[in-house]
């Protein structure tokens, strides 16, 4: 596991990591089960983030608000749960490849000034340069989604 510098926000997630959430919800979003299943979880995951982490008014309510439709949606309205999950799967995906460009610089510009990038702390621990680990990164996201996408299109 890669250490982040002390003040890096450790809430940021990285495009790798929206990647696999993105794949995971698309399989789960195969069937309406799973995709019920996977909503109340998600709900309820949310309801103990807003009650374990959030700091201010704004995210309180607004993930507060966002349990309250996952789990409205898992409880009274299981044929659009599917719905529901594969849209917040695309987002999901979507986000990946619009922060694609972090993955190829060494410089993160931060509200502590400028700091090493994820890919450049990578080079530096191991070998190659940081934007040989940002194509990994990439390829790891992309291959991701596309399976992802295979598994919930094949019937």
């Amino acid at each position: 596991m890669l250490r982040r510098e002390p003040s890096q926000d450790p809430a940021t997630i990285s495009d790798r990591e929206l990647g696999i959430a993105a794949f995971l919800l698309l399989v789960l979003g195969r069937t309406t089960r799973r995709a019920r299943v996977a909503l109340g979880i998600l709900g309820a995951g949310l309801v103990l983030v807003a009650l374990l982490l959030t700091r201010n008014a704004f995210g309180m309510v607004f993930t507060l608000t966002l349990a309250a439709v996952f789990l409205l949606i898992a409880v009274s309205a299981p044929a659009f749960s599917q719905t529901a999950l594969l849209l917040l799967a695309v987002q999901l995906a979507l986000s990946v490849f619009s922060r694609g460009d972090y993955l190829f610089t060494n410089v993160a510009l931060t509200s502590a000034g400028p700091m090493p990038s994820d890919v450049a702390v990578m080079s530096d621990a191991l070998f190659l340069p940081y934007w040989v680990w940002g194509l990994l990164c990439g390829g790891v996201s992309v291959g991701l989604l596309v399976l992802g996408g295979t598994m919930f299109f094949r019937r």
